[in-house]
């Protein structure tokens, strides 16, 4: 059984009723409501000698008041995609990437770009608190280099491995994660994988969506003269990869998160048009144990609208500095809950961009050195984010 104290062990309670000897049994739930400073304590309560064996003790936050900040819970896992052709074109997102592959170019034929492996290297275990981010290779490794120093775990899920949840001859379903990131995807998700995403949130795991700039067509430019995200040329890119899942996935496709992803193209250098509200959720994101995000820049990406007709929990972060703060159109940053699951968007993938990576991709740092706006807390928004998502902090 599970107990607890907040007098140091003067006396204990018992969350919830004692576990049992059974066969099926796989994942045990204890929920307590207490404050302060807390011991937990796990108690063997019958069966004399034999032996128990117990694996992967998680403790979440749940709390629906609070503010930012606090202790962060270690040992998180968060698994970035890189199954869905980050790679592709003038792009790294990428967190190591040791190898090869021919990927499809929106021009024709293919390029040779950096493939990324499942364990980043050298080992996680040399970060330090001063290691740099090129420590690894890929054009987001800042963001999981941060995130090791943090406490947590980062793997990537490379091209050709399979989105699956509840499978267990896959070693990197994602019951086995707490998060899963995906910065620009560029190719569908399949039915598969898009049902196994939508459970894997419903079910309590975070999700966090990165998207890029478009326009009403991928065929041709936009109208700021850009070429449409689609870097593959298949005829989708990130936003209507996103979109898609939000109404193509076979469980719920009225857009379940609360939110779309407009088919546009904006810059913003950078706004300070951010929530100011009272949601806790939003309190932990810009003003978490990473630092405080007041200003977001985007180098060309896409906005989102709010649904809430469609999910109430659904709560905008930043808008345009031109949009209304609190309103449903412009949205830059968001989050939302489904299920007992949480969700971060973010409408473009400029502000996780480092600026090394791929030495023939042209990647910019966006992350801590942008211009002409100068610093402006990226950081802090994808890691306070990303520690949420987790239900760290």
């Amino acid at each position: 059984g599970l107990f607890s104290s907040t007098n140091a062990g003067s006396s204990w309670t018992q969350a919830g009723s004692a576990v049992t000897t059974t066969s099926t049994l796989q994942t045990q739930t204890f929920t307590f409501s207490v404050t302060g400073t807390v011991r937990i304590e796990i108690r063997k309560l019958s069966g004399g000698s034999s032996r128990i064996n117990i694996d992967d003790i998680t403790i979440n936050d749940n709390g629906s008041t609070g503010g930012g900040g606090g202790t962060v819970i270690t040992g998180k896992k968060f698994l970035f995609d890189a199954s869905h052709l980050e790679n592709a074109g003038s792009a790294d997102w990428q967190i190591d990437a040791d190898g090869t592959e021919n990927v499809p170019s929106y021009t024709g034929g293919t390029t040779v770009e950096l493939k990324a492996q499942r364990y980043p290297t050298p080992s996680y275990t040399g970060i330090t608190s001063s290691t740099a981010e090129t420590y690894w290779t890929g054009g987001i490794s800042a963001w999981a280099v941060e995130l090791v120093k943090k406490g947590e775990l980062v793997e990537s899920l490379p091209n050709g491995a399979a989105i699956t949840y509840g499978d267990s001859s896959n070693p990197q379903d994602l019951s086995n994660y707490d998060v899963f990131v995906v910065v620009e995807p560029n190719k569908l998700f399949t039915a598969t994988e898009k049902t196994a995403i939508m459970n894997f949130v419903s079910n309590g795991g975070g999700l966090i969506m990165v998207a890029d700039h478009t326009a009403a067509t991928t065929a041709g430019t936009d109208a700021n003269g850009y070429n449409p995200s689609d870097r593959d040329g298949d005829g989708y890119d990130s936003p209507r990869v996103w979109n898609d899942l939000m109404t193509n996935n076979g469980i719920n496709n009225s857009n379940p998160f609360g939110f779309t992803v407009n088919y546009v193209d904006i810059s913003e250098k950078p706004s300070s048009n951010v929530y100011t509200g009272t949601n806790a959720n939003a309190t932990k994101v810009l003003n978490g144990a990473a630092g405080t995000a007041s200003k977001l820049a985007f180098y060309n990406g896409s906005t989102a609208t709010l649904t809430p007709a469609n999910n109430a929990n659904v709560q905008g972060l930043f808008w345009r500095s031109s949009s209304t703060n609190g309103g449903t159109t412009g949205v830059m940053a968001l989050l939302s809950t489904y299920g007992s699951g949480r969700v971060f968007f973010i409408g473009d993938s400029s502000p996780c961009d480092d600026g090394t990576g791929d030495p023939n991709d042209n990647l910019f740092n966006g992350w801590s050195g942008d211009s002409p706006s100068g610093f402006t807390s990226h950081p802090a928004l994808h890691l306070n984010a990303s520690l949420w998502a987790a239900k760290a902090q």
